[in-house]
Protein backbone atom coordinates (compact mmCIF):
# COMPACT_ATOMS: atom_id res chain seq x y z
CA UNK A 1 0.00 0.00 0.00
CA UNK A 2 1.01 3.64 -0.44
CA UNK A 3 0.97 5.93 2.58
CA UNK A 4 0.95 9.70 2.77
CA UNK A 5 0.92 11.65 6.03
CA UNK A 6 -1.04 14.84 6.46
CA UNK A 7 0.45 18.18 5.67
CA UNK A 8 -1.36 19.80 8.58
CA UNK A 9 -2.16 16.92 10.92
CA UNK A 10 0.30 14.12 11.61
CA UNK A 11 -2.43 11.99 13.13
CA UNK A 12 -3.95 11.42 9.67
CA UNK A 13 -2.51 9.34 6.84
CA UNK A 14 -3.80 8.49 3.39
CA UNK A 15 -3.65 4.83 2.35
CA UNK A 16 -4.18 3.36 -1.11
CA UNK A 17 -5.04 -0.34 -0.94
CA UNK A 18 -5.22 -2.55 -4.01
CA UNK A 19 -8.29 -4.77 -3.86
CA UNK A 20 -8.02 -8.10 -5.67
CA UNK A 21 -11.79 -8.45 -5.98
CA UNK A 22 -12.29 -4.93 -7.36
CA UNK A 23 -9.10 -4.96 -9.44
CA UNK A 24 -8.72 -1.36 -8.35
CA UNK A 25 -7.21 0.81 -5.63
CA UNK A 26 -9.34 1.88 -2.68
CA UNK A 27 -8.28 5.13 -1.08
CA UNK A 28 -8.89 5.86 2.59
CA UNK A 29 -7.87 8.31 5.28
CA UNK A 30 -6.91 6.84 8.66
CA UNK A 31 -6.78 8.81 11.91
CA UNK A 32 -4.74 7.51 14.83
CA UNK A 33 -5.17 8.99 18.32
CA UNK A 34 -2.47 10.93 20.19
CA UNK A 35 0.09 8.57 21.68
CA UNK A 36 -0.73 5.75 19.26
CA UNK A 37 2.82 5.47 17.92
CA UNK A 38 4.11 5.14 21.47
CA UNK A 39 1.42 2.78 22.80
CA UNK A 40 0.19 0.66 19.87
CA UNK A 41 2.22 -2.36 20.96
CA UNK A 42 0.49 -2.48 24.34
CA UNK A 43 -2.96 -0.97 23.64
CA UNK A 44 -5.79 -1.84 21.28
CA UNK A 45 -8.33 0.64 19.99
CA UNK A 46 -11.93 0.63 18.70
CA UNK A 47 -12.25 1.40 14.99
CA UNK A 48 -14.92 3.70 13.55
CA UNK A 49 -15.64 3.56 9.81
CA UNK A 50 -17.02 6.67 8.05
CA UNK A 51 -18.88 6.56 4.72
CA UNK A 52 -19.36 9.63 2.53
CA UNK A 53 -22.46 10.63 0.55
CA UNK A 54 -23.32 9.90 -3.08
CA UNK A 55 -22.15 11.43 -6.34
CA UNK A 56 -19.80 14.12 -5.02
CA UNK A 57 -18.82 11.94 -2.09
CA UNK A 58 -15.22 11.46 -1.05
CA UNK A 59 -13.31 10.43 2.04
CA UNK A 60 -12.11 13.99 2.66
CA UNK A 61 -15.64 14.87 3.69
CA UNK A 62 -14.83 13.42 7.11
CA UNK A 63 -11.20 14.24 7.77
CA UNK A 64 -8.41 15.09 5.48
CA UNK A 65 -4.66 15.02 5.08
CA UNK A 66 -4.93 18.57 3.73
CA UNK A 67 -6.72 21.54 5.29
CA UNK A 68 -9.98 22.09 3.38
CA UNK A 69 -12.20 24.47 5.28
CA UNK A 70 -15.58 24.12 3.62
CA UNK A 71 -15.96 20.48 2.56
CA UNK A 72 -14.55 18.59 5.51
CA UNK A 73 -15.95 17.81 8.94
CA UNK A 74 -12.38 17.80 10.33
CA UNK A 75 -13.14 14.89 12.65
CA UNK A 76 -9.39 14.58 13.23
CA UNK A 77 -9.41 17.92 15.07
CA UNK A 78 -12.56 17.37 17.14
CA UNK A 79 -11.61 13.79 18.02
CA UNK A 80 -8.16 14.78 19.23
CA UNK A 81 -9.71 17.56 21.29
CA UNK A 82 -12.24 15.20 22.91
CA UNK A 83 -9.55 12.61 23.68
CA UNK A 84 -7.26 15.22 25.24
CA UNK A 85 -10.17 16.56 27.33
CA UNK A 86 -10.94 12.97 28.41
CA UNK A 87 -14.47 13.10 27.00
CA UNK A 88 -14.20 9.97 24.81
CA UNK A 89 -12.08 6.87 24.59
CA UNK A 90 -9.12 6.71 22.23
CA UNK A 91 -10.27 5.53 18.81
CA UNK A 92 -9.00 4.87 15.30
CA UNK A 93 -11.08 6.48 12.53
CA UNK A 94 -11.21 5.28 8.91
CA UNK A 95 -12.85 7.26 6.09
CA UNK A 96 -13.38 5.17 2.95
CA UNK A 97 -13.54 6.47 -0.60
CA UNK A 98 -15.82 4.85 -3.17
CA UNK A 99 -16.36 6.98 -6.30
CA UNK A 100 -20.06 7.62 -6.76
CA UNK A 101 -20.82 6.78 -3.15
CA UNK A 102 -22.45 3.40 -3.77
CA UNK A 103 -21.02 1.05 -1.16
CA UNK A 104 -22.88 -2.10 -2.19
CA UNK A 105 -22.89 -4.18 -5.36
CA UNK A 106 -24.75 -1.75 -7.64
CA UNK A 107 -22.56 -2.98 -10.51
CA UNK A 108 -21.88 -6.67 -10.99
CA UNK A 109 -18.25 -5.97 -11.83
CA UNK A 110 -17.68 -3.81 -8.73
CA UNK A 111 -18.80 -5.48 -5.52
CA UNK A 112 -17.57 -2.99 -2.93
CA UNK A 113 -19.45 -4.77 -0.15
CA UNK A 114 -17.42 -7.94 -0.70
CA UNK A 115 -14.18 -5.96 -0.90
CA UNK A 116 -14.96 -4.00 2.27
CA UNK A 117 -15.92 -6.97 4.43
CA UNK A 118 -13.42 -9.52 3.11
CA UNK A 119 -10.40 -7.40 2.24
CA UNK A 120 -10.38 -3.79 3.44
CA UNK A 121 -11.63 -4.28 6.98
CA UNK A 122 -9.25 -7.18 7.75
CA UNK A 123 -6.40 -5.21 6.17
CA UNK A 124 -7.07 -2.15 8.35
CA UNK A 125 -7.37 -4.17 11.54
CA UNK A 126 -4.27 -6.23 10.89
CA UNK A 127 -2.27 -3.09 10.05
CA UNK A 128 -3.39 -1.08 13.08
CA UNK A 129 -3.82 -2.07 16.72
CA UNK A 130 -7.56 -2.79 16.67
CA UNK A 131 -9.54 -4.12 19.63
CA UNK A 132 -12.34 -5.84 17.70
CA UNK A 133 -14.88 -3.19 18.72
CA UNK A 134 -16.30 -1.44 15.67
CA UNK A 135 -18.74 1.27 14.68
CA UNK A 136 -19.87 2.50 11.28
CA UNK A 137 -21.59 5.73 10.28
CA UNK A 138 -22.16 7.86 7.21
CA UNK A 139 -23.73 10.99 5.80
CA UNK A 140 -26.81 11.13 3.57
CA UNK A 141 -26.83 7.94 1.44
CA UNK A 142 -23.65 6.93 3.29
CA UNK A 143 -25.87 6.75 6.38
CA UNK A 144 -28.06 4.27 4.53
CA UNK A 145 -25.07 2.06 3.77
CA UNK A 146 -23.75 2.35 7.34
CA UNK A 147 -27.01 0.89 8.65
CA UNK A 148 -27.04 -1.63 5.79
CA UNK A 149 -23.64 -3.00 6.81
CA UNK A 150 -24.46 -2.99 10.53
CA UNK A 151 -27.75 -4.84 10.00
CA UNK A 152 -26.23 -7.44 7.68
CA UNK A 153 -23.03 -7.93 9.70
CA UNK A 154 -23.89 -7.58 13.43
CA UNK A 155 -21.09 -10.03 14.20
CA UNK A 156 -18.68 -7.37 12.86
CA UNK A 157 -20.22 -4.05 13.93
CA UNK A 158 -21.57 -3.23 17.38
CA UNK A 159 -22.65 0.38 16.71
CA UNK A 160 -24.11 2.24 13.74
CA UNK A 161 -25.00 5.82 12.93
CA UNK A 162 -26.18 8.19 10.24
CA UNK A 163 -26.29 11.94 9.79
CA UNK A 164 -28.97 13.34 7.46
CA UNK A 165 -29.61 9.72 6.55
CA UNK A 166 -31.43 8.95 3.30
CA UNK A 167 -33.13 5.62 4.00
CA UNK A 168 -35.22 5.17 0.82
CA UNK A 169 -38.37 4.23 2.72
CA UNK A 170 -40.43 4.81 -0.42
CA UNK A 171 -38.52 2.07 -2.25
CA UNK A 172 -39.75 -1.15 -0.69
CA UNK A 173 -36.99 -3.32 -2.16
CA UNK A 174 -34.27 -0.97 -0.92
CA UNK A 175 -35.78 0.54 2.24
CA UNK A 176 -33.75 0.32 5.45
CA UNK A 177 -37.02 -0.14 7.32
CA UNK A 178 -37.84 -3.20 5.21
CA UNK A 179 -34.33 -4.54 5.83
CA UNK A 180 -34.74 -4.01 9.59
CA UNK A 181 -38.08 -5.82 9.65
CA UNK A 182 -36.65 -8.80 7.78
CA UNK A 183 -33.58 -8.95 10.02
CA UNK A 184 -34.96 -7.83 13.38
CA UNK A 185 -33.02 -10.45 15.35
CA UNK A 186 -29.80 -9.18 13.76
CA UNK A 187 -30.68 -5.54 14.47
CA UNK A 188 -31.27 -6.34 18.14
CA UNK A 189 -27.71 -7.65 18.38
CA UNK A 190 -26.41 -4.10 17.82
CA UNK A 191 -25.53 -2.20 20.97
CA UNK A 192 -27.01 1.07 19.68
CA UNK A 193 -27.91 3.13 16.61
CA UNK A 194 -27.43 6.91 16.59
CA UNK A 195 -29.15 9.30 14.17
CA UNK A 196 -28.90 13.05 13.78
CA UNK A 197 -30.00 15.54 11.16
CA UNK A 198 -30.72 19.20 10.48
CA UNK A 199 -34.02 20.71 11.50
CA UNK A 200 -34.29 22.22 8.00
CA UNK A 201 -33.87 19.02 5.96
CA UNK A 202 -37.42 18.31 4.68
CA UNK A 203 -36.25 15.55 2.35
CA UNK A 204 -35.21 13.23 5.19
CA UNK A 205 -37.04 14.38 8.33
CA UNK A 206 -40.05 12.09 7.85
CA UNK A 207 -37.90 9.02 7.14
CA UNK A 208 -35.66 9.54 10.17
CA UNK A 209 -38.62 9.95 12.52
CA UNK A 210 -40.37 6.84 11.15
CA UNK A 211 -37.18 4.76 11.49
CA UNK A 212 -36.48 6.09 14.98
CA UNK A 213 -40.02 5.37 16.21
CA UNK A 214 -39.89 1.85 14.75
CA UNK A 215 -36.66 1.11 16.62
CA UNK A 216 -38.14 2.44 19.87
CA UNK A 217 -41.18 0.16 19.56
CA UNK A 218 -38.88 -2.84 19.03
CA UNK A 219 -36.70 -2.10 22.05
CA UNK A 220 -33.61 -1.17 20.03
CA UNK A 221 -31.33 1.26 21.81
CA UNK A 222 -31.33 4.38 19.67
CA UNK A 223 -31.22 8.16 19.71
CA UNK A 224 -32.28 10.86 17.25
CA UNK A 225 -30.95 14.42 17.56
CA UNK A 226 -32.04 17.45 15.57
CA UNK A 227 -29.54 20.27 15.17
CA UNK A 228 -29.62 23.65 13.43
CA UNK A 229 -29.14 23.41 9.67
CA UNK A 230 -30.19 21.64 6.47
CA UNK A 231 -28.64 18.92 4.33
CA UNK A 232 -25.18 20.41 4.62
CA UNK A 233 -21.82 20.53 6.37
CA UNK A 234 -23.38 22.81 8.97
CA UNK A 235 -24.91 19.59 10.30
CA UNK A 236 -22.35 17.00 9.21
CA UNK A 237 -19.42 18.87 10.75
CA UNK A 238 -20.75 18.16 14.25
CA UNK A 239 -21.74 14.54 13.66
CA UNK A 240 -18.41 12.92 14.66
CA UNK A 241 -18.56 14.76 17.99
CA UNK A 242 -22.15 13.74 18.72
CA UNK A 243 -21.66 10.16 17.50
CA UNK A 244 -18.42 9.48 19.37
CA UNK A 245 -19.69 11.03 22.59
CA UNK A 246 -22.75 8.80 22.38
CA UNK A 247 -21.03 5.47 21.66
CA UNK A 248 -17.58 5.85 23.23
CA UNK A 249 -17.76 8.11 26.31
CA UNK A 250 -14.69 7.70 28.49
CA UNK A 251 -16.65 6.31 31.44
CA UNK A 252 -18.19 3.50 29.34
CA UNK A 253 -17.09 -0.07 30.26
CA UNK A 254 -14.60 -1.58 27.86
CA UNK A 255 -16.01 -3.87 25.22
CA UNK A 256 -15.40 -7.57 25.71
CA UNK A 257 -15.39 -9.56 22.43
CA UNK A 258 -17.28 -12.85 22.47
Amino acid sequence: FNTRYGRYNYNVMELNYYSESLKDFVSMNVYIPPGYKLNHNIKRYPVVYFLHGAFDGEKDHWFTFDRREFKSSHAEISTTRMIMKKEIREVILVALDEPGGFFTSIRRDRNFEKAFINEILPYIESTFSASGERAITGLSSGGYYALYFAINYPEIFQYAGATSGSFFLGNRSRSILTLMRKNLKKVKKLKSIYLDMGNDDPGNTHENIILYNYMLTKGIKTRLDFVEGGHSFQVWRGHPVRFLKYIFPLDKPLFAPN
